[in-house]
């Protein structure tokens, strides 16, 4: 019988996820000052930005979701991207039905943050040894197997 362990240096994260969880955080972080700081100046004091107050929260959860999912779920991280879309979709959609806030520009502004997501976790996929040169990471890591 084979059991698997983690060595006391490993995790159960790749670095590379590890890269793309902490830019999905950040995302994250935008999303809420966005939507708690962002959309109550400009209501506030009537600026005039063109509607960006109304879709860049939807737009920075996208991002957030997509990419925090697609690095603690990586076996199929796209499907993961995939199904947080939908689930913002289904969110965005519901509102016609409560009668809350219905836009458009949310249901663009999340096909472009999922276009987005999808590229930048592409690109960190890709460019591998230069987050490794740029961050110090060993990014291929080895589980310990013990025989009984």
């Amino acid at each position: 019988m084979k059991s698997k362990e983690l060595n006391k240096h490993q995790s159960f994260i790749s670095p590379s996820n590890k890269v793309t969880l902490t830019i999905g955080i950040i995302f994250g972080l935008l999303a809420f000052v966005a939507k708690l700081v962002y959309r109550p100046i400009v209501n506030r004091f009537d600026f005039h930005d063109y509607g960006i107050n109304g879709f860049l929260p939807s737009f920075f959860t996208v991002l957030a979701l997509c990419l925090i999912g697609a690095s603690i779920w990586s076996k199929n991280p796209k499907t993961v991207m995939l199904f947080a879309t939908i689930g913002q979709l289904i969110y965005e959609l519901e509102q016609i039905i409560t009668e809350r806030t219905f836009d458009l520009k949310d249901l663009a502004s999340i096909a472009v943050a999922f276009g987005i997501a999808l590229l930048i976790y592409t690109q960190i996929e890709r460019f591998r040894s230069t987050i490794k040169k740029l961050c110090g990471f060993h990014l291929t890591y080895t589980v310990k197997t013990d025989n009984f």
